[in-house]
């Protein structure tokens, strides 16, 4: 969630042109205060703002220049936003300098073995910095490991020394941190998009590795203080820019790009489509469990819709959050799936971690191919969506049904002796989303910018549209909303209905199309505004969101679609920036 930068450079640069430069590529992650460390005249300085990144950039008022220097972005855990609680910490004895990213469990107790130990901030980040400076041992990269093993929890750390001023100390446990070496410079960033046009070859740490950088090498170590070897791997070519190019917002051009990502997964599984799962294979599969979170949540349960709908295997999605505390019984006979865009996030690595403890065979959907789920699975499915920096995610939700779909297809092919040629599907959707025009949304925007509240219903795999396209609208323009099953309504929820509230209807389903629209009418007979989102023919009264019909599941994709872009012209209409809302973190790395 937090961002690390860290830099090492042969020649004297200007540390905020150069910090803040990296820092920048690091503000999808959502943050609330920002801060740099560098050595200067033999000095740690730090300057920290609560607030962006620009406000941090307002309040350097002088040119620093310096050979070293690091810098974080703050999402708060413990202490409130504030200057004081923003990293960099430096020890009481100003010789060391840390950003962390991650969370120290048993920070109050390291606290008191810290004897007259004077603290500055709320946070459990500082007291690694304190621990560093009462270290005994002979040398510094030993005193790294000894603190880190002492911290429960998880971390990503970066760190300076004074009387080493080129030279960076890393650590890694559960929070992603990589190095790319140069010729002029070294680079540590707690994201490989901070590397974009410096470098193609980057190395990545294991939970428990450390490093010593220098200009003039990287040395590794294990948790025991082992020198061992790694090998750089080279960066991915990035499918689309940093930039927005004519576009007011990164959230607007990534469901854009929605048609683009689908053209990237036909060519890709059109080279492997998914040989590993052979018929062999398949056969010894009892049950499918999809585990995630947030919008990779929903995309599961209609996964989990998909694999029951073609394949006949009972399948069923849980958020992780739960799943990793509940008492189900992992089993080798099924097939877990873990879906998240970015491939770090801490609950789902958690369940992975749990699964593979008992031995069940584990797959992965993500986005990142070099995270901690692509590394630690046994088979690993690439979206495609290429870099999506909107904290909300959109083309990426596109590309995980996209690929459960096709995985499901191929399942019942493989398990039925059929050849299903699901790629014409995908391909009805790419050129569907290519021709999709949002004029319709603009009206039902600012009606439902006025409300106080909106429900999404819908029936089966539109139930589970609902949940996201609820989570869209609450993310980004912070009006209350909630997803109900068509049929609950009058167990309950209509007690709520009045002139205030607004219901969309998902409605794509031909066979429960009456039923549902029942549903809308008893809304509006209670005076509550109903819109109907449908490819079918509804009654003139409903304001419709118009759907074209492709004949297959991935409908879904063409409301998500939609319902993404009223989520993002509500926030526009209320004057909310839709790529960072508030409290909210594009890659959530703490549990």
């Amino acid at each position: 969630m937090c961002g690390i930068v860290g830099i090492i450079s042969k020649e004297e640069v200007n540390i905020k042109d150069s910090l803040l430069g990296l820092l920048k590529r690091l503000e999808y992650r959502g943050y609330d205060s920002a801060g740099i460390g560098f050595i200067n005249n033999n000095k740690i300085q730090l300057i920290k703002k609560k607030g962006s990144i620009d406000d941090l950039a307002c309040s350097i008022k002088n040119n620093y220049f310096s050979h070293i220097g690091l810098a974080h972005t703050r999402w708060a855990t413990h202490g409130k936003p504030s200057s004081n609680n923003a990293h960099p910490f430096i020890s009481q004895n100003k010789k060391w300098a840390i950003v962390h990213n991650g969370i120290v469990e048993n920070y109050l107790e390291l606290k008191k073995e810290l004897k007259n130990t004077r603290y500055l901030s709320q946070t459990d980040s500082e007291v690694i910095a304190h621990l560093l400076e009462k270290q005994k041992a002979s040398s510094d990269i030993e005193k790294v490991i000894n603190v880190c093993n002492k911290l429960k929890g998880s971390f990503a750390l970066l760190g300076m020394l004074v009387d080493k001023p080129n030279t960076l100390f890393i650590a890694k446990r559960k929070s992603p941190i990589y190095i790319m070496e140069g010729n002029l410079e070294v680079i540590v960033a707690s994201d490989t998009i901070c590397f974009e046009g410096k470098g193609s070859k980057y190395y990545t740490l294991n939970d428990d590795e450390f490093c010593v950088a220098s200009l003039d090498k990287l040395t590794f170590y294990d948790k025991a203080g082992h020198q061992i070897s790694k090998h750089a791997q080279v960066l991915d070519n990035l499918s689309y820019s940093l930039s927005k190019n004519e576009y007011k917002h990164y959230m607007l051009k990534e469901i854009m790009e929605e048609s683009d990502v689908v053209s990237n997964i036909i060519k890709e599984y059109s080279k492997n489509r998914f040989t590993e799962f052979n018929k062999k294979f398949l056969e010894k599969v009892d049950n499918i469990v999809i585990i995630g979170c947030g919008t990779a949540y929903h995309a599961g349960l209609i996964g989990a819709r998909f694999f029951e709908k073609h394949v006949n295997i009972d399948s069923t999605c849980e958020i992780a959050s739960e799943f990793r505390y509940s008492d189900k019984k992992i089993k080798p006979s099924n097939l877990y799936i873990f879906i998240s865009q970015s491939g770090e996030t801490a609950d789902t690595l958690a369940c992975l971690e749990l699964v593979k403890r008992f031995g069940g065979l584990c797959v992965g959907i993500t986005n990142v191919m070099h995270s901690t789920l692509a590394k630690n699975v046994d088979i690993c499915l690439n979206v495609c969506a290429g870099i999506e920096v909107a904290v909300a995610s959109t083309k990426a939700y596109i590309a995980q049904l996209v690929v459960l779909y096709m995985l499901s297809r191929h399942f019942e092919g493989q398990l039925r002796n059929l050849q299903i040629d699901y790629m014409k599907d995908v391909e009805k959707l790419r050129l569907s989303l290519q021709k999709t025009t949002f004029t319709d949304i603009d009206e039902i925007a600012s009606l439902i910018s006025k409300k106080q509240s909106v429900t999404f219903i819908g029936r089966d795999i539109d139930y589970s549209s609902s949940l996201e396209a609820s989570l869209k609208l609450k993310e980004v323009s912070y009006i209350s909303s909630f997803a109900c099953p068509s049929g609950e309504l009058k167990h309950g929820y209509l007690a709520q209905v009045d002139s205030n509230v607004c219901v969309i209807v998902l409605a794509t389903n031909q066979k429960l199309l009456d039923k549902t629209l029942n549903n809308a009418s008893e809304v509006e007979a209670r005076g509550g505004k109903v819109v109907i989102c449908s490819p079918f023919k509804t009654q003139d009264k409903f304001i419709k969101i118009e759907i074209q019909d492709i004949d297959s599941d991935l409908i879904c994709c063409l409301v998500a679609s939609k319902l993404q872009y009223l989520a993002y012209k509500t926030s526009i209409i209320k004057n909310i920036n839709p790529d960072k809302p508030r409290n909210l973190a594009k890659s959530v790395t703490v549990e």
